[in-house]
């Protein structure tokens, strides 16, 4: 028996194993980090939505392959979109190989800077008395003023 583990060839030295899942690999998403769960909902869930709609003749049966091909086409240009907001910081730019840190951050959203409040927020019960004609919440006297 060999000490080898693992179904795939054994891989040399230097060579990198890219665990992304296979539909990441297949879109060649550079931006975004599907998990393997994720993957599937969009490959699989497309897929049986598709097979759904057809059966119930909601759509036709050319729904089937193009809802699947349609969902990965969003993914893609969601790809390209989180590429173009992060602007030219990569893992090599002159900015984090410096130490700086990245204001995009991983996802490719900037984050909003909220200020903290000056005191703590006390919240007070608010109180009100209904007037209800001839019952007994009725407004107490007015004094005039002296």
């Amino acid at each position: 028996m060999s000490g080898h583990r693992g179904a795939g060839p054994a891989m040399g030295r230097g060579e990198v194993r890219d665990e992304r899942p296979g539909y990441a690999r297949l879109l060649r998403l550079r931006h975004l980090r599907p998990s393997g769960l994720l993957c599937s909902l969009f490959l699989e869930g497309a897929v049986a939505l598709g097979v759904l709609l057809a059966l119930a003749e909601l759509a036709s049966w050319w729904s089937i392959p193009v809802l699947p091909l349609t969902v990965a086409a969003m993914v893609k240009v969601n790809d390209v979109v989180a590429g173009a907001l992060r602007g030219s910081k990569g893992p090599g730019s002159p900015s984090t190989a410096a130490g700086h840190a990245d204001p995009v951050g991983d996802a490719g959203l900037a984050r909003a800077v909220v200020p903290r409040p000056a005191a703590p927020m006390v919240l007070r019960p608010v109180v009100a008395r209904a007037s209800v004609p001839g019952g007994s919440y009725a407004r107490p006297p007015v004094t005039p003023p002296a």
